[in-house]
């Protein structure tokens, strides 16, 4: 079963991400910051499969915390959200995505299948 791990500084999308993927049959690791998830023994013990974080955050935002999970984890999948157009231009690249906030479930879903598909061919 792949393990989710959810970073955003507001507890309502937290929870609110955190059953969609429970109802998908998935793990679910959360944390508010970049900094408390970099903290996070889920994190360092390489349990997670993917990260969702959002991109803008107190104490570390969601861009710093790629940059940091992918120098210690190149192949971990990371899909930042956000709700500023300005961030949607930064690109994506095999591993990371970057989706615009309000979405659709099903857009969420297909993302986050899509890098785990990623990773999975990369591991095979």
């Amino acid at each position: 079963m792949p393990t989710i791990f959810i970073v955003d500084d507001d507890p309502s999308m937290r929870r609110m991400l955190r059953l969609i993927f429970e109802e998908e049959g998935l793990a679910v690791f959360t944390a508010a910051n970049g900094l408390e998830a970099l903290a996070s023994e889920s994190v360092r013990a390489g349990e997670i499969d993917i990260v969702i974080t959002d991109v803008m955050m107190p104490e570390m935002d969601g861009l710093t915390l790629a940059e940091n999970l992918k120098r210690q984890y190149p192949d971990l999948p990371v899909l930042i959200l956000s709700g500023c157009s300005d961030y949607l231009d930064i690109g994506s690249s095999n591993a990371t995505e970057i989706m615009a906030k309000p979405f659709e479930v099903t857009a969420l879903l297909g993302s986050v299948r899509r890098l785990l598909s990623k990773r999975v061919s990369r591991v095979l």
